[in-house]
């Protein structure tokens, strides 16, 4: 087993998490997508602040889309290192729905992903939405993770901070997010012996 010694500076504390925990010194970014009845998230009874009840294990969209990230690392769709891969998988999603949409081509896909990408790049949040035919409605959102404006903490950095009981079993659980991605949990270097 290995041994790291203790950090002797904040800036060797960041240089060891920016090699091991990128998601914890870097932008990166958090797809989120829902579909469901088109009341609901104006229905007085959803949860869509933080502080209401059951407001981080509703999967129906906040009011706010940076408290996105406050809600269960489950609802995560996708987690992208780029702005441009994060447009780009807010288009994947669009496309699979946009048969669906009841106005397809009120803004044309392009500039949906050229105005998309700035925005992400600008580490803004971005998102899209659209009725459905079926009388649903679809919210895909790209969360940029650390917040320019709202002191949330990522979601990926709370699920690690849970420890080994995140998840049952090993002495290195892994989380699984959204159902897309793994991400290991690993104590800091200088606790490990």
């Amino acid at each position: 087993m290995q041994t790291h010694e203790h950090p002797n500076s904040d800036a060797d504390l960041l240089d060891y998490l920016h090699q091991t925990r990128p998601w914890r010194t870097r932008t990166h970014f958090h797809g989120y997508t829902w579909t469901g009845p088109s009341a609901l998230p104006r229905h007085p009874e959803t949860p869509r602040h933080p502080g209401d009840d059951g407001f981080t294990t509703c999967p129906a969209p906040p009011a706010v889309i940076g408290d996105w990230l406050l809600k269960e690392p489950g609802l995560i769709a996708d987690n992208c290192p780029t702005a441009t891969q994060a447009a780009t998988w807010m288009t994947e999603v669009w496309l699979k729905h946009q048969a669906l949409a009841l106005c397809p081509d009120w803004v044309d896909v392009n500039r949906r992903v050229h105005i998309a990408t700035g925005t992400l790049r600008a580490r803004l949040d971005a998102r899209w939405e659209d009725y459905l035919h079926d009388g649903r409605f679809l919210h895909i959102a790209a969360v940029a993770c650390p917040q320019r404006i709202l002191p949330h903490p990522c979601p990926l950095e709370r699920a690690e901070d849970a420890g080994p009981g995140a998840v049952p079993g090993g002495h290195r659980p892994a989380l699984r997010v959204g159902g897309a991605v793994t991400i290991p949990w690993y104590p800091p270097p200088w606790t490990v012996g």
